[in-house]
């Protein structure tokens, strides 16, 4: 028989698809003392330099060497029942969904103007 030992609350993007020059990194999405108290640091695969046309001292040079922007927190299984639970689960996301955003933003407007192979709008025509 298995338990569970451990409850964690992950979010992350995996290897992003959109080009570094566009990115307009803000430092606080992650800086944040609230993003720094629920999930530490921000977590991930990284290069061991910038991408080539990205200078050594380039302001954002720190985030362009990730590969992976990942955030997450652990708590013990028991938490899972805890009144607290479903309060800090949402505040996590809460939490989280600046640098959610900032992600997808690349993402949505590269699917709005089919750069990403297909086009998408808000509302679905059919």
């Amino acid at each position: 028989m298995e338990y569970v030992t451990a409850i964690i609350t992950e979010n992350g993007i995996f290897n992003p698809p959109f080009l570094l020059d566009e990115v307009n990194w803000r430092p606080n999405l992650v800086g944040a003392a609230a993003f720094r108290r629920t999930f530490g640091t921000l977590d991930g695969e990284q290069l061991q330099r910038v991408p080539r046309g990205f200078a050594p001292d380039h302001p954002a040079a720190v985030f362009l060497k990730y590969k992976q922007f990942l955030a997450g927190c652990e708590r013990p299984a028991d938490f899972a029942t805890n009144p607290r639970f479903y309060r800090a689960l949402l505040e996590a996301f809460k939490t989280l969904a600046p640098l959610v955003e900032f992600l997808n933003e690349p993402l949505v407007a590269g699917l709005q103007s089919g750069v990403l192979g297909r086009a998408w709008t808000d509302v679905d025509a059919s």
